[in-house]
């Protein structure tokens, strides 16, 4: 959460947070999802929860719901991070569904008991649920929207987003098509490519490291290992948690002008992302060759 916006300074709870130490994926979208919507949030949702992840949403009516029913469904655990203080729930009609996620999860607030509801503080949630997850999927969501702001809270934390595309004469898939051409979200064409990405995320992102259940047999995989041991050195500098090419470069031990040239090579080989600011952050790619 230290690495989110405004990260909140206290957070309130109601039920379990033990299994947190899971891997997390933060499924969000349009609150007015058709069926292809509702359809493709229960397949990513149903395949990430077998593959041990837990689900986190914000409630709401459409994706959010359906992602919290369907983990419920299959037996997953999920979390539900609210706008305002635990002892009510917005919308009232999902009080029952809050009821079951208590049993298989927890509800969370940065808000005190008594705080109401404001609808200013949507948005702002929206970058807790970003911060709890390794990665956020993003099924449906018009322009503007709310799951646009909790990707770019993902993605403005480092994490990875990921957006599944739709017909280009809806409107309910222009807020995901506009994540993929802004290079925010990679192009969630299957559940596989998310759950590839939660691979690399298991060893970079400073999660805890407690029981990760049925995942861990997916994230036993090493680190990848180069054959120019400068390359090496480079990618785990990043990995380690350094975005500055200055510190990269002095952690290694290399010119910054000799970092920088084999960065360019790192990021074709789609094991590196540079950013404006001579920085650089890990963005491990399928078919990624060390």
């Amino acid at each position: 959460m230290r690495h989110i916006p405004a990260a909140p300074a206290i957070l309130y709870r109601r039920g379990s947070l033990e299994d947190l130490s899971r891997l997390s994926v933060a499924v969000v979208g349009t609150r007015k999802p058709d069926n292809y919507g509702l359809q493709a949030t229960e397949a990513f949702t149903e395949a990430l929860v077998e593959a041990g992840a837990v689900i986190v949403s914000g409630l709401a009516y459409g994706i959010d719901a359906r992602a919290h029913q369907t983990a419920l469904a299959k037996g997953g655990l999920t979390v539900a991070v609210l706008a305002h203080g635990l002892d009510i729930v917005y919308p009232p009609l999902h009080k029952s569904l809050a009821e079951k996620i208590l049993s298989q999860g927890a509800l969370l607030s940065e808000y005190p008991p008594g705080d109401r509801l404001h609808p200013m503080r949507f948005p702002h949630r929206n970058r807790i649920i970003a911060g709890l997850s390794h990665l956020t999927l993003v099924v449906q969501s018009k322009v503007p929207g709310g799951a646009l702001t909790t990707a770019r809270a993902a993605f403005a934390a480092d994490r990875p987003v990921f957006a599944v595309p739709g017909p280009i004469f809806s409107p309910l898939s222009e807020g995901c098509h506009q994540l993929i051409y802004e290079q925010i979200a990679q192009i969630a064409y299957s559940p596989a490519v998310v759950i590839n990405e939660l691979k690399s995320q298991a060893e970079r992102l400073p999660f805890p490291a407690g029981e990760r259940g049925p995942i861990a047999g997916l994230f036993s995989e090493e680190k990848p290992r180069f054959s120019d041991p400068v390359d090496q050195a480079i990618y785990e500098a990043v990995v380690s948690g350094l975005h500055l090419l200055d510190d990269v470069a002095a952690q290694v031990g290399r010119p910054i002008q000799e970092v920088a040239h084999r960065v360019v090579f790192l990021e074709i080989e789609g094991w590196l992302v540079q950013e404006p600011g001579n920085r650089v952050r890990v963005a491990k790619l399928p078919g990624a060759r060390p």
